[in-house]
């Protein structure tokens, strides 16, 4: 088996005009020296063997997790109301909150909110509960299942 060398190209004068010393002098005569790992051949294979399957049947690979289904529910709320309805969402689905998006409608007046969470038909029922008992002039339109 050849060895690698690796050796590193530096020219003897640095830009001040001083002679540039090898910093790992002691390394460098380790390496040139050292022998073979014992487990040396164990590492090396030869490209003409050709490859031999297992006795063993192959384990099934397991399947990745399906990703999770995101209901948008669109909610209007009025602009004074929207740090509550954050705040809401926040508490009531924890994690399973993916996104949130707004939009100001008439003036800034009211807001248009998309709150999306990973499809859980217990939390978009208890955002829905909470919204209607915190927020009793919030309209709900439509939801979207992806």
């Amino acid at each position: 088996m050849n060895r690698l060398h690796l050796l590193q190209n530096v020219s003897p004068l640095s830009m001040f005009g001083h002679k540039i010393q090898d910093p790992f002098p002691v390394a460098r005569t380790t390496i040139d020296k050292r022998e073979p790992a014992r487990n040396a051949a164990v590492f090396q294979h030869s490209l003409q063997h050709s490859f031999q399957p297992a006795a063993t049947a192959p384990r099934p690979v397991p399947s990745p997790a399906p990703a999770p289904h995101i209901v948008t529910m669109h909610i209007t709320v009025d602009a004074p109301d929207l740090m509550h309805l954050r705040q809401l969402a926040a508490t009531v689905c924890g994690d399973k909150l993916s996104s949130i998006r707004v939009q100001p409608i008439a003036h800034a007046k009211r807001m248009n909110v998309w709150l999306s969470l990973k499809y859980d038909a217990e939390t978009s029922d208890l955002v829905m509960i909470a919204i209607m008992r915190h927020l009793p002039r919030a309209q709900f339109g439509h939801f979207e299942a992806n």
